[in-house]
């Protein structure tokens, strides 16, 4: 039987949603059609395996007197196509109180129940006012029910007697900026992160009014908004050290106000920058990144695509926990999420980390075979792979290989456009030095070699130059 757009609606309820839309349509108030409270029975039965259905056997059962007619039976679908997404609609509004009884404050100033939209709005504030997490769905709802109160009371005023109102707009405004500037920051955030690994410049239009807004305004009763504010900050300003320690600060203190959407967003950018600062060679950042790994972990607010752990985050957690050395916390974490990751991609980023695990163990062999199944899906893996198979080359002493390997290295770094810049720097100037001290070790010049070890340290960070300098030595 062919997709129908109801059944692929209907395979993702649980039972007890499905049983709940039964209520729903059996409700005359919302269905006054007996066929299709018919439809809901049958199809109740055969869940989750709606397809398998015979049309022509259904409408039968639906229409016992009548000749088969496609249309028929596919209008009868729409219909209840349309209740059951009038039931998600529903339930969805249960998870935001604050939506629902807005609805009802609006139903109450269209009636003129003053009484009713005083307590109301009383009972918005107090649940507003009892909130712990911050977020811009706060400040929109504050501004909303001070826009709202205001318009509907100013209205019982006469035009003489108004000018309180306006006293009170200021309050009105304030929850609008808040509201305007979370989200504003957020944005940015998320713009600039996806600037690093994408060709994509983000757009910093409004920073510097957010920036004067917020430097005349005491935040502490805006915790989110600080943090948030001082992330962008690390961000823009990488350079002064200041900006991660406050931030670092404040998420130990302040990021259980954070909701975990945004608590996740941060950490990410924590994580990132301390990533950063290690790969520039500032070893003392790598503590510091390992315990920002687990605390992601323990907090569950790693990256994630489609409810599924980022093969790229599972990889980089994995070089972070091997680089601090705790191979037992890492191989453990290999085994517990490798099944967190998405099926399609997770047993490609466990080959390749199985084969850091035995480069690190010295297991050189080891790690070439599992090297060999990794699949080269994109630039990503395609870096990874080749740098770590020449890591093992030039340990195992195989130079022609490398050099071998070095050549098609270069001509992919310089022909694939889809790699970032800052990426193809790095592992341009890695692949040139490593040449360089190939073709030094190949003429066994021990003179060469020094001048090049030399030439490396003094040269600006590049993939694998600790690495490089120590094996030199």
């Amino acid at each position: 039987m062919e997709t129908i757009k109801l059944f692929q609606v209907l395979n993702t309820l649980t039972k007890d949603e499905l049983s709940s839309l039964g209520k729903f349509i059996k409700s005359p108030y919302f269905n006054e059609s007996p066929i299709i409270v018919k439809l809901y029975e049958i199809l109740k039965k055969h869940y989750p395996n709606y397809n398998r259905i015979e049309k022509e056997t259904l409408f039968g059962s639906l229409y016992p007197a009548v000749k088969f007619k496609d249309k028929k039976l596919r209008d009868l679908y729409s219909s209840m196509l349309e209740l059951t997404e009038e039931f998600l609609a529903l339930a969805d509004l249960k998870n935001y109180p604050l939506e629902e009884k807005k609805h009802v404050l609006n139903q109450y100033s269209i009636r003129n129940l003053d009484k009713h939209f005083e307590g109301l709005s009383r009972d918005i504030q107090s649940l507003l006012d009892k909130m712990k997490v911050k977020d811009s769905d706060y400040f929109y709802s504050s501004f909303l029910l001070k826009k709202d109160t205001r318009n509907y009371f100013e209205q019982k005023k006469s035009l003489g007697k108004r000018g309180d109102f306006y006293t009170e707009i200021n309050t009105e405004i304030d929850s609008f900026l808040l509201f305007f500037i979370y989200k504003m920051l957020r944005y940015y955030i998320e713009q600039i992160n996806q600037q690093k690994l994408y060709k994509h410049t983000a757009k910093l239009e409004f920073i510097e009014q957010i920036s004067g807004y917020i430097s005349t305004r005491d935040m502490k009763n805006e915790p989110q908004v600080n943090i948030l504010f001082t992330c962008l900050m690390m961000l823009i300003k990488p350079g002064e050290h200041r900006h991660y320690h406050n931030l670092k600060e404040l998420l130990a203190g302040e990021g259980k106000y954070l909701n975990k959407d945004d608590l996740k967003l941060i950490y990410i950018q924590v994580y990132n920058f301390t990533r950063e600062k290690y790969i520039e060679g500032k070893e003392e950042y790598l503590k510091e990144l390992f315990s920002i790994i687990k605390q992601m972990i323990e907090q569950d607010i790693y990256p994630r695509e489609h409810g599924y752990m980022t093969a790229q985050t599972y990889i980089n957690f994995v070089q972070t926990g091997l680089q601090e050395k705790e191979d037992k916390w890492t191989e453990q974490f290999m085994e517990d999420y490798k099944h967190k990751i998405s099926p399609a991609g997770a047993e490609n980023a466990h080959k390749y980390c199985k084969a850091l695990l035995s480069y690190r163990r010295g297991d050189f062999n080891n790690a070439l075979e599992n090297l060999a199944e990794v699949k080269i899906e994109d630039f990503y893996y395609y870096l990874r792979v080749k740098n770590q198979t020449s890591r093992i080359y030039f340990e195992l002493g195989e130079y022609e290989s490398l050099l071998s390997l070095i050549d098609t290295f270069k001509h992919y770094l310089s022909s694939t456009t889809e790699i970032p810049d800052f990426i193809r720097s790095r592992f341009s100037d890695y692949v040139n030095y490593l040449s360089k001290a190939v073709h030094a070790k190949l003429a066994e010049d021990d003179l060469q070699l020094k001048m090049i070890r030399d030439e490396i340290e003094a040269a600006p960070v590049f993939e694998n130059k600790v690495w490089l300098i120590e094996k030199m030595a």
